[in-house]
């Protein structure tokens, strides 16, 4: 007999790349279990959101992942969703692993009860979360995308005259940046800043998420709110699904901050930093997530792009190197499942023991 696990790529992270690199680890790791592999890629248009009370953000049709994972022992996904139907159905079901950084498209509680570990791929876009997002501070205070904008316009015409005419905005050397939330992405965005001298107010409601470097900079939200230049956010959804930063907030902005967003929409409301900006109670904003995506070519969102309101389409998140961080990632933990090791990206409270004997069973 054989593990079998079935894998459900995507064009971001294809169901292959995931195989080929389970197979490369368990060589390295020298584990020797059968395994077999039941393959599908959700195309472009297949990729529908599935909206269900049980999970969030996954795209795709049950029935298909039932199709599939009938007889599978682990099941690994990105997007696939993963609800009480599937489980029920894939009743040799005992790991799910999901490559992102929070399991949202499965029901965790249900594969508690069922006694199936969820395991997840936290750290696989840190890197590339805090370098897009420095970029896009740096291009929105220094205005690079102005300047770029300024040779191609022909408007560079002599050596030195217009100097102080180009573009130019001012640098992050003595700002203070308002980090708000200090998770893993927070962490590494404020150590970077503090390499390029900027000054630091961090503010983050989960005491035990502080290192010793963020205690130094520990700050209320209220303080952090009036005395920063950049707002950078980083924060986890709240529970009632209100924004963090609410309209009232903009009034005490004393320094009239820019503003920067690429955790969630719900974190600030895009109408509020809309009204902001005309009332001119900050200097500009950038965004990377919005409430709807794609947002519409001719929506008000989109006519005020410009020198100090700039938008990516949800991109920080993304890069060549994340297929391969989350494939290892995934990779890892079900090696140190079927090794008997410590399970670092476990999301649920299981008997692993019981779930390793009822796995190893079948080699």
């Amino acid at each position: 007999m054989k593990i079998e696990i079935s894998i459900f790529g995507d064009p971001f992270i294809p169901a292959e790349l995931i195989k080929k690199t389970l197979i490369q680890e368990m060589k390295r790791f020298k584990i020797k279990h059968k395994v077999s592999f039941k393959l599908k890629n959700f195309k472009n248009s297949q990729l529908v959101p599935f909206n269900s009370k049980e999970i969030s953000e996954a795209f795709g049709k049950p029935r298909d992942v039932i199709k599939i994972s009938k007889k599978s022992h682990i099941l690994i996904t990105t997007f696939a969703p993963v609800n009480k139907e599937v489980i029920d159905n894939c009743k040799n079901l005992l790991v799910i692993a999901c490559g992102r950084g929070g399991p949202i498209n499965i029901n965790i509680d249900y594969a508690t009860k069922k006694n199936i570990a969820v395991f997840f791929a936290p750290g696989r876009n840190i890197s590339a979360v805090v370098e897009y997002t420095l970029a896009n501070i740096i291009n929105l205070i220094r205005k690079i995308p102005s300047a770029i904008d300024y040779i191609k316009k022909k408007n560079w015409t002599t050596p030195l005259e217009d100097t102080f005419l180009k573009p130019s905005g001012f640098e992050l050397d003595k700002k203070t940046v308002g980090i708000i939330g200090y998770g893993a992405i927070g962490k590494k965005l404020s150590k970077a800043l503090h390499v390029l001298d900027a000054k630091l107010l961090i503010y983050e409601p989960i005491s035990t998420q502080f290192d010793n470097f963020g205690r130094k900079f520990k700050s209320s939200l209220n303080d952090l709110i009036k005395n920063s230049d950049i707002i950078s956010i980083h924060a986890r959804i709240s529970k009632n699904n209100k924004p963090l930063i609410r309209s009232h907030y903009f009034k005490q902005m004393k320094k009239k901050p820019f503003i920067v967003n690429t955790s969630r929409s719900q974190c600030v409301k895009t109408s509020d930093l809309i009204k902001a900006y005309k009332k001119k109670q900050i200097k500009g904003f950038y965004l990377d997530v919005f409430d709807n995506e794609p947002i519409p070519n001719k929506g008000k969102l989109f006519k005020m792009i410009g020198e100090n309101i700039q938008l990516t389409p949800h991109a920080a998140g993304v890069s060549k190197d994340i297929p391969v961080k989350t494939a290892q990632i995934i990779a890892n933990n079900l090696l140190n499942l079927l090794s008997g090791k410590k399970i670092i990206n476990l999301s649920n409270v299981v008997n692993l023991n019981l779930l390793r004997k009822n796995l190893l069973k079948n080699t």
